[in-house]
């Protein structure tokens, strides 16, 4: 049986983690797996924010990203607004716990027909101003993480291959 969502996987280019402490989760990568330097973005909102079918008018998070060669890794800290798919996981005994896989698209409509033909809807999805668009898939029942598909534009783009550049591999 064929399952026109498994394309995404194609384009996997993140690892992402969720933490009730930033600071405490990157020390851990660069103390342990001597990761380059964090980029930090504090008060990330999302635009046109709808979660669980409803709009979310507010809906925020900071973020600690880096690259190592062109896979990113990225530490997200729930702040404000309906946050829990990423509050909802976070194990505090750890410095972070895994979330989601980032996968890259070039059509988010494409994906969202891809997704539904499967028979899931994106559970979020925004417009994160400067990156792009953004849609999470909850398959922690099946898989026990969700999938995000980021549709770049182009600051976005520029913004993580100057990661990539940076990441000295």
């Amino acid at each position: 049986m064929s399952h026109p969502f498994a394309h995404i996987f194609k384009n996997v280019f993140q690892v992402a983690y969720v933490a009730d402490d930033l600071e405490r989760a990157t020390r851990w990568f660069r103390d342990n797996m001597d990761t380059p330097e964090w980029t930090f973005i504090s008060g990330m909102r999302a635009v046109d924010c709808v979660v669980d079918g409803e709009p979310a008018p507010l809906w925020e998070i900071d973020v600690a990203v880096v690259n190592v060669g062109t896979t990113n890794i990225e530490i997200i800290r729930p702040v404000a607004g309906p946050v829990g798919m990423y509050a909802d996981h976070i194990d505090s005994s750890k410095p972070a716990t895994f979330h989601h896989l980032g996968m890259l698209v070039e059509d988010m409509e494409e994906t969202t027909a891809s997704l539904e033909a499967y028979g899931k809807r994106w559970t979020t999805a925004f417009e994160s101003p400067g990156f792009g668009l953004v849609a999470y898939a909850d398959f922690s029942r099946e898989l026990g993480h969700y999938v995000e598909a980021l549709q770049l534009a182009p600051e976005g783009k520029e913004f993580f291959a100057d990661l990539a550049k940076k990441s000295g591999y």
